[in-house]
């Protein structure tokens, strides 16, 4: 795995003034002589008690790997710590072998039923998957008719993930990594911090500021990507280590075994527009983590499994 290079850059503080009532987000200017780049030329923020125009939060290049150049993610210019940089590019990379792997281990497992699956559950089959395969008997309850579907919600990260020119089309295709380990990432409608404590990585479709507020600060408020902000807690090892540092390698298969970085950043490619985007415009669909809690989720049936990222 290509190194990354160290890359230091002192950021641009924050300011949250108070105007009237309402809390409002304004940028300072830049570091002299910081260089980024804008691909995807997003336009400016215009303060709105100034009227000032301030480049947005642009994509950090030359810092590796490839797969960044290639645009697979883009590192906002958030992310200048080179530890940070490289356990997302770590888990990134394992995520995507990840997903891969499930997908031919599915079609492993049709191969292995006794009759090909229909539109109806065949009880013979579910009895096999409970026998052969617990993961998938506990998140998907054992539904022989929805192992096509599974598999290609896999397919869909592993090569939308791994190619920029797949995810042309109507819907914007670029997707940034913001760093927030240090939680200076704001809410977009109150002056506090964008993630709880209790949050791992947060994913944010492009925002229209037409259509609406600002979810996270106008800085990382991207017209033109999808963001995933990483919050302190990901970067905890003693918390969320890599998959490949989680002990007992018998036990893997298991999924209390899998609270991992690799499962927090799968999740969050689940929200994605080009992946299946799980929970879709139903913002009162559940969003349920955690093996346990999501095993208990699926007693409700394949309605509430398909909506549920962590299925």
């Amino acid at each position: 795995m290509q190194l990354i290079l160290l890359f230091t850059v002192s950021c641009a503080a924050l300011l949250v003034p108070k105007h009237g009532s309402t809390a409002l987000t304004r940028l300072t200017p830049r570091v002299e002589g910081q260089q980024f780049v804008n691909p995807d030329e997003e336009p400016k923020y215009k303060d709105p008690k100034t009227g000032d125009l301030t480049p947005k939060s642009r994509i950090l290049s030359g810092v590796g790997p490839p797969a960044a150049d290639s645009r697979w993610f883009d590192w906002d210019e958030s992310c200048t710590d080179a530890t940070q940089r490289q356990k997302i590019l770590s888990t990134f990379t394992s995520a995507m072998e990840l997903a891969s792997w499930t997908s031919e281990h599915l079609q492993e497992l049709l191969g292995e039923l006794s009759k090909p699956p229909g539109d109806e559950l065949n009880p013979v089959n579910q009895k096999e998957i409970f026998d052969k395969d617990q993961p998938f008997a506990q998140m998907f309850l054992g539904l022989d008719t929805q192992i096509g579907y599974v598999k290609e919600t896999f397919d869909l990260v592993a090569q939308r993930g791994q190619s920029f020119a797949v995810r042309q089309g109507p819907k914007p295709a670029a997707l940034r990594f913001i760093c927030n380990a240090d939680n200076h990432v704001l809410d977009g409608k109150k002056a506090g911090p964008f993630c709880a404590d209790e949050d791992q990585a947060i994913t944010l479709g492009p925002f229209d500021p037409k259509k609406n507020s600002p979810t996270i600060e106008p800085k990382y408020s991207f017209q033109t990507s999808s963001s995933i902000t990483f919050c302190p807690v990901f970067f905890d090892d003693t918390k969320f280590p890599n998959l490949a540092a989680v002990e007992d390698d018998a036990a893997r298969p298991y999924l209390d075994k899998m609270d991992c970085r690799e499962r927090i950043l799968l999740h969050e490619y689940m929200h994605l527009p080009w992946t299946r985007s799980m929970r879709g415009k139903t913002r009162t669909a559940p969003d349920e983590i955690g093996w346990d809690r999501v095993a208990k989720l699926a007693s409700y049936g394949w309605g509430a499994i398909k909506i549920n990222p962590d299925n």
